[in-house]
């Protein structure tokens, strides 16, 4: 075995002076061949990269957590014993078919001293009110978008291209609000959901509504009503589809504490600031 990489290095001497006469000789692992310290062979990366190429022709993102999954899948049906796909691995997979990551662009960042800051204040401002008011348990209230179209932000393309489309469905600015409830004592609650509704033209129904069928209509809360009762989910609906003054939810959901015995299950009635 010795003789025959002394033999394949005579054969590389000139690339080898080469290298050797760079400024940053570190740099040189870089010149490896293809399919130099790697798990899975030659064949099998070009048939992840083969994979990438036809996600990409179609205008699908690709992740480096699919990444992952589609060389782990490979790497068993090749009979790879022990092989785990680390995130380093992706990175240095990608130089060889000069691949890269790429982001979407014009998404806000708020930076951690910001975000830090108004962490701090909120909480001084829950703990002056819990003492000026007496109050002995907080219950804390989150919304959550939950939306119809997932699609990472980030995806594996060619390096160099300006510009990657992506194709989605159109549903990406769609959603539907989830409300998460906890109180100070560490408990979590039964979620409800809060969903766009129009508003009746006519005062009376739209009281009627409001007491009756959660500001839905009529029909769209019959069609609605065996919801609540089959996955014990609370359905509200108002012209926002969120958190709003205007929400009874908000003041007068009761919330129910999920034991392990469900049917016995004690309905509470909270205030949330």
């Amino acid at each position: 075995m010795k003789c025959r990489n002394i033999k394949r290095c005579r054969h590389q001497r000139a690339k080898i002076e080469r290298m050797e006469a760079k400024q940053r000789p570190e740099n040189n692992q870089r010149e490896r061949r293809e399919g130099t310290a790697t798990s899975l062979s030659v064949e099998s990366e070009h048939k992840v990269v083969a994979w990438i190429n036809e996600r990409r022709k179609d205008g699908i993102p690709v992740s480096l957590t699919m990444l992952r999954v589609r060389a782990i899948e490979i790497a068993e049906e090749t009979e790879v014993d022990g092989f785990l796909e680390s995130w380093s691995c992706c990175h240095a997979f990608m130089h060889h078919p000069k691949l890269s990551i790429r982001a979407r662009t014009r998404q806000g960042l708020v930076t951690t001293g910001e975000a830090e800051a108004a962490i701090h204040s909120f909480r001084e401002l829950v703990l002056h009110t819990k003492e000026r008011l007496g109050i002995s348990k907080v219950y804390k209230a989150d919304q959550t978008a939950i939306c119809f179209e997932y699609l990472p932000k980030h995806t594996i393309s060619a390096r160099g291209t300006k510009t990657v489309w992506v194709r989605y469905a159109g549903k990406n600015k769609e959603w539907l609000t989830a409300m998460l409830f906890g109180d100070s004592d560490g408990n979590k609650y039964l979620p409800f959901v809060v969903v766009k509704s129009r508003r009746s033209k006519n005062d009376d129904q739209q009281a009627e509504n409001d007491i009756h069928c959660r500001r839905f209509g009529r029909r769209m809360w019959c069609d609605i009503l065996h919801t609540p009762d089959l996955s014990h989910l609370q359905i509200y609906g108002n012209t926002k589809g969120g958190e709003t003054s205007d929400l009874p939810a908000a003041s007068e959901v009761d919330l129910r504490a999920p034991r392990s015995d469900q049917e016995q299950r004690q309905s509470r009635r909270a205030t949330t600031i």
